[in-house]
């Protein structure tokens, strides 16, 4: 199976430009939004680094309640990312989130920016986009891949960041392989 059916989205992260893109399997653009994945390093193989390049197939979304203990560092959802072999080497608990430990309101939609161990943090008003998008995915059996990059240039077929005809991991599957852990920011 590739990444090219209607039901399938693709996530780009150009990392240097702020920017998520969320595509239809087939390529078709859908929305965009600001991101960050600054770590508390530079150097993406080390813990609390920056998000690594590669990609990375996306889990469910887990919601996670306010009172959680996990609730302010990242508000409302988080989603699991599995990186394909050779991705990430030495990091775990990588993925999708908003909040903000240190910030004056971690769960507000639009909560401000904070660096995280690795992880993508969007505003908590776009992770609930996403997670809505991805479970509707879950929902009728699409698969969902994120492409993460650093490169200054453009995205066009052939680059890493466009890329439609890949072997195809259900959120279901990232999330069993997973285990749904959450990490620890």
């Amino acid at each position: 199976m590739t990444l090219n059916s209607a039901k399938d989205i693709h996530l780009i992260f150009h990392a240097v430009h702020k920017q998520l893109r969320v595509h239809g399997g087939a390529g078709e653009f859908h929305w965009s939004t600001e991101a960050r994945g600054e770590g508390d390093f530079a150097d993406q193989k080390r813990n609390n680094g920056n998000t690594p390049v590669g990609r990375y197939w996306c889990g469910e979304p887990v919601p996670i309640p306010a009172l959680d203990r996990d609730g302010k560092k990242f508000g409302p959802w988080f989603i699991p990312l599995q990186p394909e072999k050779g991705v990430a080497t030495g990091r775990s608990g990588l993925g999708i989130h908003g909040g903000g430990s240190d910030l004056s309101s971690p769960r507000a939609e639009f909560q401000g920016w904070e660096t995280t161990h690795g992880c993508i943090r969007l505003q908590n008003f776009d992770v609930e986009r996403l997670a809505k998008s991805l479970a509707y995915t879950t929902r009728t059996g699409g698969a969902a891949l994120l492409t993460v990059d650093w490169t200054l240039g453009p995205w066009a077929p052939g680059t890493l960041g466009y890329m439609s005809a890949v072997p195809r991991v259900t959120p279901k599957q990232v999330n069993a392989a997973s285990g749904k852990k959450t990490p620890s920011r």
